[in-house]
């Protein structure tokens, strides 16, 4: 069986996921806000995301911030993987 060419990972919403591509917002590694998915934090688990949200301060109140899956290619991730 080949290896799938998208990656599920959790990110960290910084508020309601859209449905058009670019409305979104995440947290960024830095703990700031990005509307860029590929520049949004990528974890692996849940509780690594929240790990993350207490260490940057970011409060995940599971309506406007919260924690959410996307799909990316393995292109997207890199040596995030």
């Amino acid at each position: 069986m080949a290896k799938s060419e998208h990656v599920n990972r959790r990110v960290i919403f910084a508020m309601p996921e859209q449905r058009s591509v670019g409305d979104n917002l995440f947290f960024a590694k830095d703990g700031s806000e990005t509307k860029s998915r590929l520049g949004a934090a990528k974890f692996d688990s849940k509780n690594d995301a929240a790990k993350f949200a207490k260490e940057k301060n970011i409060e995940i109140d599971g309506a406007m911030r919260y924690i959410g899956r996307l799909d990316f290619a393995e292109s997207e991730i890199g040596d995030e993987i």
